[in-house]
């Protein structure tokens, strides 16, 4: 024998399903199979059944799949009463709503307080542990949201919402270049300037130019420095985006003032010490040099010089001699009689012969003559 189950009013939201169709679905409680059919403009469905039992029938819209609605009816198929009418109707979407938890964290599993989420037209912000809800969700086949966290990459993706979601959502520190272009006065790229960003240091190419990727945001601070300039220094600023920052080095010099003071007590009639000194840098080059005559009428010569700061230079006499101070000084005659130790019994004095020096400094250099013993 069996029995019959006529289902009946299952049409009643069909004009709001945009996808898909409407499935009325019939099984034996306790079974995996069932029978199953689509209905789309047809107001009743019959079906024949042939074993006692629990049934479930249920219609669900496949375009909104939570929209579902499922009656529980006990068949016995020997029982000689009427067969059975059931009335059922898919809920209508609009009625149907869900709530979506996010779950905000950083690379290291750790819950972001105060991180920005978009979703369904409200702006929220996560809590201490993380989490931020969203409550009275309609369903839908996909809505979009957008995380967002100072000092992180922001996340935009896509859900479907047909149950109730927990969402995790997982942020990344967000990385910066800063690009340094390191310049002199007159606008010439220096090289091999040192940079130092926060503890981290390289040194400028051929353009002046020197690039640090793989930066998170937060404050940093920069010096530079170069031998012959002015160092830049403890410059802040906030890396919040992508930076580039453009440094003039000013030159550094420092000054020395040689003062030649030749004892001419010593010198007979006519005669006059000739003087030639130089100042080399750490390679040994000659930087500046002069050579000129001390006598009775002029017995004392300043110099000045200024070189590029940050390197040590050496002054020192390279000769002097006794001459006969014939005028005019400059250009020394080529005939000038020169009276050297070991033929005039004399020896030759300069104090201090050399110095070394790296910063503005003053020097006075003695010539006289010794008796040789």
């Amino acid at each position: 024998m069996a029995k019959s189950i006529k289902i009946s009013g299952i049409t009643g939201n069909i004009g709001n399903v945009s996808e898909g169709e409407i499935i009325a679905s019939v099984r034996l409680s306790g079974e995996t199979e069932f029978i199953f059919f689509g209905v789309m403009d047809e107001p009743t469905k019959i079906i024949s059944v042939n074993e006692t039992g629990t049934y479930i029938v249920s219609l669900t819209d496949l375009g909104v799949p939570e929209c579902t609605e499922t009656r529980e009816i006990y068949i016995e198929v020997e029982d000689p009463c009427d067969d059975f009418n059931v009335e059922i109707e898919v809920p209508d979407p609009e009625e149907v709503t869900h709530t979506v938890t996010f779950r905000v964290r950083d690379e290291s599993n750790n819950p972001l307080n105060n991180a920005e989420v978009q979703f369904d037209g409200k702006t929220k912000q996560t809590g201490s542990d993380g989490l931020v809800v969203f409550e009275d969700v309609e369903a839908a086949s996909a809505k979009q949201y957008t995380v967002t966290k100072d000092g992180y990459g922001s996340v935009t993706a896509s859900i479907s919402v047909n149950s109730d979601k927990f969402v995790n959502v997982t942020l990344q520190e967000a990385q910066y270049k800063v690009t340094f272009n390191v310049k002199d006065e007159s606008e010439e790229p220096i090289e091999n300037a040192k940079v130092v960003l926060n503890g981290l240091e390289k040194e400028t190419d051929e353009n002046g130019v020197v690039v640090f990727e793989d930066l998170v945001g937060g404050t940093y601070s920069y010096s530079i420095s170069k031998v012959g300039y002015l160092d830049v220094s403890a410059i802040p600023f906030l890396l919040d985006e992508d930076r580039t920052i453009d440094v003039t080095l000013n030159e550094q010099n420092i000054t020395t003032n040689l003062k030649f003071d030749g004892i001419t007590a010593d010198l007979s009639s006519g005669e006059a010490y000739r003087v030639s000194y130089s100042v080399r840098d750490e390679s040994d080059v000659v930087v500046a040099s002069d050579t000129f005559n001390l006598s009775t009428s002029t017995p004392t010569r300043d110099r000045n010089h200024t070189f590029p700061a940050g390197i040590n230079y050496t002054f020192r006499v390279d000769s002097f001699t006794v001459v006969e101070d014939t005028p005019p000084t400059f250009p020394f005659a080529e005939s000038a009689a020169a009276r050297i130790d070991g033929i005039t019994g004399w020896r030759l004095i300069a104090n201090p012969p050399s110095a070394t020096f790296g910063q503005d400094q003053d020097f006075d250099v003695e010539i006289r003559k010794a008796v040789n013993v």
